[in-house]
């Protein structure tokens, strides 16, 4: 039995980009939102597993070449007097923030629904 042929055509990376440019245009800032928040914060996520002077000038020699101190940074941290109260405030304001986000996005959702215009 032969096989049934697709009649889709394949196109490469660069010919789906110049078909669907507007697309891409669309989606050109929530890709460059989760490059710079998401990849780029990864090398800064080892500092804080490293003993971490300021004083060098190169932020990648901090980085990548910085004294490996495992768990002791958070030790520190959880042992001050300050430990409870930061971790309520970033707990608490990230609850007031999804809460307030949410509401303010279901009203401008309800907004936007409520509009009789012909061109919206």
């Amino acid at each position: 039995m032969e096989k049934a042929k697709s009649n889709k055509k394949k196109y490469g990376l660069l010919k789906d980009i110049a078909k669907n440019k507007f697309s891409y245009i669309i989606a050109l800032p929530a890709m460059i939102y989760v490059f710079i928040f998401s990849y780029c914060s990864y090398p800064y996520m080892l500092v804080a597993f490293q003993k971490f002077r300021y004083n060098k000038s190169n932020i990648l020699d901090i980085i990548f070449n910085g004294k490996w101190v495992g768990f002791k940074n958070f030790e520190f941290f959880f042992k001050s007097k300050y430990a409870f109260s930061v971790t309520f405030n970033t707990i608490y304001l990230n609850l007031l923030f999804i809460i307030t986000g949410t509401i303010a996005a279901v009203l401008i959702a309800l907004g936007l629904n409520e509009l009789r215009c012909k061109w919206f």
